[in-house]
């Protein structure tokens, strides 16, 4: 359910694999582009801490727990894309399009904010087809589509 057809360049895929962003499914990036400065590395640890938790509770079938574990990591760090992205994968795994819709929306605005229009048009992609009912996001995919940028 959770693919494009067209990646637009080179530079926006590799942009794509360095955030951990996948086309075809979600993953976690090793190391998080959007992350505490060096002076803080407390909540860097707080976050990198959280975030193992969320996926060792992923994996060993604990929802909940994992949950909560990423919502803690977004707390950490708010500006947290991996813990966006597993929240989103959490929530498509319960079956809950809005939910997950939310977080992807987290993760397009993220993107947005570091001017990677054509990875950002990717996750609204992904927001228009989980939630058709989303006229902004459907219209925002157009318009992007035809002029290879998003608008303000």
């Amino acid at each position: 359910m959770f693919h494009s057809r067209s990646v637009p360049s080179a530079a926006a895929a590799s942009s794509s694999r360095r955030s951990g962003l996948t086309l075809t499914h979600w993953t976690t990036p090793a190391e998080s582009p959007i992350r505490a400065t060096d002076g803080v590395s407390v909540a860097s640890s707080r976050l990198d801490a959280a975030c193992a938790v969320g996926e060792r509770c992923r994996d060993g079938h604990e929802p909940e727990a994992a949950r909560a574990a990423f919502l803690s990591a977004i707390l950490a760090d708010p500006p947290c894309e991996r813990g966006c992205w597993q929240l989103g994968a959490l929530a498509f795994a319960r079956k809950d399009p809005k939910d997950s819709a939310r977080w992807l929306e987290f993760v397009a605005r993220l993107l947005r904010a570091r001017v990677a229009d054509q990875d950002a048009l990717a996750v609204y992609r992904q927001i228009a087809t989980l939630t058709p009912s989303r006229r902004d996001v459907q219209e925002l995919v157009r318009v992007g589509s035809l002029n290879g940028a998003l608008p303000d």
